[in-house]
This record gives structure tokens, sequence and C-alpha cells, in this order.
């Protein structure tokens, strides 16, 4: 419940929560002090630990730790998961982004996060060819305990990072997002960070790809690539990265080999 108050109500960033982490025992120690105002900001000053103000007058508001536990019980009552950042459950990878979720929220079958997952690049304009690859080796993934990253619901999506948490009628997936309110922006950074790698069957250049590639690269994860022809427009992109160093998979066999 602490984590929830810290993150969603004082909306703490991490780097600053690091920082109290140097003189507070645990979010429950910060929680607690909180309380007094006066003592937590001796603590803070003589620290030379810097916090905005308005991060402190949330962080020493009462009536936010009450809607916080009202909030608590909400999401018990309604089975979505709080994953603080230091529960067993959070995804390590998603620690190395540059600042990660202090929570995030999960509904649905934890057990996909103990998988190998995979971020597989989806495309409005898939080719014919494309499009084959892409659900051909979704399918084999599926059937090889390997957890499928995406940012739709699909047929065979088996975590599916949204924009917010929200009710879906499948039970056979994770829903996860950082967020609880209705949003329309879509956090690439977390949902690279949660994956083991990207696999791209199959792109063109554009900007969503070029995001995520870089996303990618910056948290030192690996690329896997399908080639397609080079007659192909639709594939420029995709063997360019092959050219530039990503890992090229020509067979369902090369993609289990990585993995194992």
């Amino acid at each position: 419940m602490e984590y929830l108050w810290l993150s969603i109500y004082v909306k703490l960033d991490y780097l600053t929560y690091i920082n109290l982490l140097r003189v507070f025992k645990d979010v429950k120690e910060i929680y607690y002090i909180s309380k007094d105002k006066d003592k937590i900001l001796k603590i803070i000053k003589s620290n030379s630990i810097y916090v905005s103000y308005s991060i402190f007058s949330n962080l020493v508001n009462s009536q936010l730790k009450v809607k916080s536990i009202e909030l608590f019980q909400s999401l018990c009552e309604n089975s979505i998961k709080i994953i603080n950042i230091h529960s067993k459950e959070y995804p390590q990878q998603l620690i190395n982004v540059f600042n990660p979720p202090l929570v995030i929220f999960a509904r649905g079958n934890l057990s996909l996060l103990k998988n190998k997952k995979v971020y597989i690049y989806s495309s409005n304009n898939f080719s014919i060819t494309g499009k084959r690859k892409y659900y051909e080796f979704y399918k084999y993934m599926n059937n090889n305990n390997i957890s499928i990253v995406s940012d739709e619901i699909t047929e065979y999506s088996n975590i599916v990072y949204l924009p917010y948490i929200k009710e879906v009628e499948r039970e056979d997936i994770l829903i996860v997002s950082d967020k609880l309110e209705k949003n329309k922006f879509i956090n690439y950074e977390y949902i690279t960070g949660i994956s083991d790698c990207l696999f791209i069957p199959e792109t063109n250049y554009n900007i969503k790809a070029a995001i995520i590639v870089d996303l990618i690269l910056e948290q030192g994860k690996d690329i896997l690539v399908i080639p397609g022809s080079i007659y192909n427009k639709d594939s420029y992109f995709s063997n360019y990265l092959i050219k530039d160093g990503a890992i090229c998979i020509t067979s369902k066999t090369d993609l289990l080999e990585f993995f194992t």
C-alpha cells in the first residue's frame, strides 16, 4: 500500500526515491515519518536531498494517505495486482530503464512474467508475406513457453502492456500497465523494458520502429530479424538492421536456439 501512495499520490520519481532510501530504511519508514512534517523536513534538509515543493506537499498530506488506503482496497476487490519495484514479481529488466515505475499494475496470469519475454513488432503495413511470417512465429513462440509481449490484444498475445490497466474477457493473458486512469500515451520504454529482446518479422523505416529499436539498443538487448526480399520495400529497414548487426532469424530452429 505504501508504494501505491508514494507512486500514485506523492508522484515520486525513481531517482528521488533512491535518494530518500539513502537515509530511510524503507518505504514504510518514509510513510510513517512523513506524518510529522517538521521531522521529515529536517531529515531531508540535513541530508541535502532535493525534493520539489509539490512532492513534499504530497508527502506530508494526510488526506492522500487515506486515499491510498481506499484505492488499495478497490484494486484488491477488482483483482488488480500491485507489483512494487522490490517485489520478486517485478520484471528485473524493467529496473534497467532510465526512470522505472515504482509500481506496475497487473491483471491476469502473473506466471507469464517468469517466461522469456519477446516484444514482437507489429505493423499495419505488413505485406502479405510479412503477415504470414508474423503469425507463424507468433504461434510458434506461444507453443514453446515464450511469453509474447505486445501493445495490443491479439490472438496470440501473452503479456499486453497497455496505456492503462483495464479489464478484458480473456483469462489466459496478463494485462500490465504503469497507470490506472485512462491514458492514450503508450510508454514504449516500459514495454521494451519488460522484454528480453525485440523480434521484427518485417518493417520499412518508420518513426515507431526507429523509436523501439533505439530503446532496445539503449537497454543493451538483442534484436532478432527475419530477412526479406531486397526487392520488397517493406523489408528495407529490417534488412538494414541485419546488416547493422541484428541477429538474423531464418527458421524457427534459429529462434529456439537463441533461447536455449
